[in-house]
Order: structure tokens, then C-alpha cells, then sequence
């Protein structure tokens, strides 16, 4: 796709920045790829859009980790409540 003046490239583009913005995962490598490629001619308009579809999917990332982190120590707590309540299973732990 080296003519930037294409129809093709043109809606190749905004599907890859729609996925920036949809996509909560796999939209991370749309929206570098459109990082990096933000200086060509048919995207400097669309800089400050490309720039935070990136920041977007860091945020989106970094939720997902919180959750995960959250939802693993919630279920280690449940674990270790469980575990004082019987004491069958702290006399086999100890």
C-alpha cells in the first residue's frame, strides 16, 4: 500500500483506528502500527485521535491487570478462610 492517496488505504486506515478504539486487547497492535505511521500525510489530521487510541488501550490494559490482580487475592482470601474454618485441613497443613 504505498499509494497514500488510495481509496483502499484511505478505509484501510480508519478500520485500523475503529479497532484502536473497539477492540480492548487485540487493539493494541492497530493502534502502535498507527502510531508509528502518524507522520504520513493522509493521517496528520487524525494525529491527536491516533495518540489517544493509544493511550486507550494502555488504559484499558492496565484495568484488565487490576481486575486479574484483584479477582486472584479475593479468591486467595476465600481460599484462606476456607481453610481456618475446617480443622481437618489444618491438621493435614500443619
Amino acid at each position: 500500500m504505498k499509494d497514500s492517496n488510495s481509496f483502499v488505504y484511505n478505509v484501510w486506515l480508519i478500520i485500523l483506528l475503529v479497532a484502536a478504539y473497539v477492540w480492548p486487547i487485540f487493539g493494541l497492535v492497530p493502534a502502535i502500527y498507527l502510531f508509528t505511521k502518524r507522520n504520513d500525510d493522509q493521517l496528520k489530521q487524525m494525529k491527536g485521535w491516533i495518540s489517544l487510541s493509544l493511550i486507550w488501550q494502555i488504559v484499558l490494559w492496565l484495568l484488565l491487570i487490576i481486575a486479574v490482580v484483584a479477582f486472584v487475592a479475593s479468591r486467595s482470601a476465600q481460599i484462606s478462610q476456607s481453610m481456618q474454618k475446617c480443622p481437618l485441613v489444618m491438621r493435614l497443613v500443619m
